[in-house]
């Protein structure tokens, strides 16, 4: 009976971290929406991202000694690719995206070993300011989706925006009801339970949703993704070096940040986190990269939001891997099914994204205050940081008066305060080594 329950258990956590996988699909559906792809090398396209994310989600779960780092660390077609991606799109079309991504990873392969030898670099407080950025910008990007944004005081706005705005609130509201639930089953299948509720509400109130019908309608229930391959589509730009690269160390750097949130998580009185344990899980998603890119995909991340949300109900097994990976199997076969989490209705999205970037945020202060606790000396880093990070949001168009090769580094909040935490741990350090001295 036992054994019935835990089955029944992995299951249901697989599928709403199915859901949450899921939720990342709308970068490679808009990528191929702007290239206006072919129903078949759409399909593809996502499906073969959406393979090679579930592959090295399964490989970052395994215990290989010196390859992979045995953490339930979700990889995803990420949003750190989407601008890079589209530059590719726009240069060289699909051959250009699959060689870049394939570079991408061959970048991170290269410098995974090397992470070892940066955690001096690394300390809490620049890891827990690096999450609490990205946690500020997934919930910007949620209310921004909800066209939050159009609701400042002057501002002319229809029915359907307020129809929209209250809907994403309502269901908001919802999963953070059922995720402070008192009962434990509630809590920890809160995703899944707010699926099955919000999904049909979306359909049958939200406008937009009245386009999943007919695509749907068209789609077929089995599908066998085309596979370009790279060694038939090799398209090189030396313009799309620089994006690629910043994409990469912007991708190796969330995954500092997230396998750290994920051992302290694991252990309260950790020092410092495993940065060979770190090491792995960057080289693995290399790895994911380059047969994203070799098969016809799109580069691909560390998910924050499945991360954020393991810790939060406190499931890191890295056996949930398996049960995900096989989801995906099944799924990227079936474009049906795929045309579910292509057209996620956009109050459905904001509510997910405002949650879990929430969750980032409450991982993220466990890690700052840590930091403030052993490097006394260094407290203004965080506070800093998230000021120059927030002043991007307020106001990007100043950034994009530095010079012109700081650009390339100022293209996101999180890029800003990234580097600004990172310089000034540097400057504080070295502050300390004089006094000492």
């Amino acid at each position: 009976m036992s054994n019935n329950r835990d089955s029944i258990k992995y299951f249901f956590q697989s599928m709403q971290f199915f859901a949450l996988f899921a939720s990342s699909l709308a970068v490679p559906v808009s990528i191929a929406s702007v290239g206006n792809f072919s129903d078949i090398d759409r399909i593809s396209f996502i499906s073969i991202s959406m393979l090679a994310g579930g592959l090295a989600t399964l490989m970052q779960s395994q215990r290989f000694k010196f390859m992979a780092p045995h953490r339930f660390l979700p990889m995803v077609p990420g949003a750190v690719y989407l601008s890079p991606t589209l530059l590719a799109l726009q240069a060289g079309g699909l051959p250009a995206i699959m060689t870049m991504a394939f570079f991408s990873g061959l970048l991170k392969v290269v410098a995974a070993p090397t992470l070892r030898f940066l955690k001096a670099l690394f300390p809490p407080q620049v890891t827990g300011t690096i999450l609490l950025l990205i946690g500020i910008d997934i919930g910007l990007f949620g209310l921004a989706n909800s066209d939050v944004h159009l609701m400042h005081l002057g501002q002319a706005f229809d029915a359907n925006h307020i129809k929209l705005f209250s809907i994403s609130i309502a269901l908001t509201f919802l999963i953070f009801l059922l995720f402070t639930a008192r009962h434990n089953i509630i809590q920890h299948y809160c995703v899944f339970v707010f699926f099955l509720i919000a999904y049909p509400v979306c359909l049958v109130f939200e406008e937009e949703g009245r386009g999943f019908y007919p695509a749907f309608a068209n789609a077929s229930w089995f599908h066998t993704p085309t596979i370009h391959g790279l060694w038939n589509n090799w398209s090189w730009y030396n313009s799309l070096i620089l994006p690629f690269i910043i994409a990469s160390i912007i991708s190796l750097t969330t995954d500092i940040a997230l396998v750290s949130a994920i051992q302290r998580s694991e252990d309260d009185n950790m020092d410092e986190a495993d940065f060979g344990n770190i090491s792995k899980a960057g080289f693995i998603d290399g790895m994911g990269n380059m047969l994203s890119g070799l098969f016809g995909g799109m580069g691909l991340n560390a998910s924050g939001r499945g991360v954020s949300f393991s810790i939060a109900i406190e499931e890191t097994n890295p056996t949930l891997a398996y049960g995900v990976c096989l989801i995906i199997l099944l799924i990227a076969f079936c474009p049906k099914i795929i045309m579910l989490f292509a057209f996620l209705p956009s109050p459905l999205v904001t509510a997910i994204l405002l949650f879990t970037g929430s969750l980032f945020m409450n991982t993220s202060f466990k890690a700052i205050r840590e930091g403030f606790k052993r490097h006394v000396s260094s407290r203004a880093v965080a506070p800093l940081s998230i000021i120059m990070g927030i002043a991007y949001d307020t106001d990007p168009l100043f950034f994009q008066k530095a010079p012109k090769y700081m650009q390339p580094f100022m293209d996101s909040s999180v890029e800003v305060g990234a580097i600004t935490a990172i310089l000034l741990n540097i400057i504080f350090k070295l502050l300390e080594q004089i006094k000492t001295h």
